[in-house]
């Protein structure tokens, strides 16, 4: 499975990068590519060249119109779940309706790191 992260915060890479890295490791062997971008052109971009099964998508990348841009990065990534990371519940019920698979709140690592775990996992056993 190839994984894309979406996010512009450098602390914020290195955290899910490093939560990626022990699930790939321990929990979700499954997981072989892990990408990395930080703005909306090189999303696009690495959506085109990788084609990843995952998003990992932070908020700070669709602030207006969430659903017309979630159904564009749909678009250019058939057969795309993405997972949007969220400061509010608020938040993630507007992801939930703009057709993001799931989301996760960003405020306690416990919560996030199993959150992520259910949902890769998840992804996983339906690819295979």
């Amino acid at each position: 499975m190839k994984i894309l992260l979406a996010e512009k915060r450098k602390n914020h890479i290195s955290a899910v990068q490093f939560a990626l890295t022990q699930i790939k490791d321990s929990e979700c062997k499954e997981i072989s590519s892990i990408f990395i971008v930080d703005d909306m052109n090189k999303l696009d971009k690495k959506l085109k060249k990788e084609k990843p099964d995952i998003l990992i998508l932070d908020e700070s990348f669709i602030y207006y119109q969430t659903k017309e841009n979630i159904n564009s990065l749909k678009a250019l990534c058939p057969g795309i779940s993405i997972l949007a990371l969220i400061t509010s519940f608020r938040q993630g019920r507007k992801f939930a309706e703009a057709g993001v698979e799931d989301f996760v709140l960003k405020d306690s690592a416990d919560k996030f790191y199993n959150k992520m775990v259910t949902f890769l996992t998840n992804i996983a056993v339906k690819k295979r």
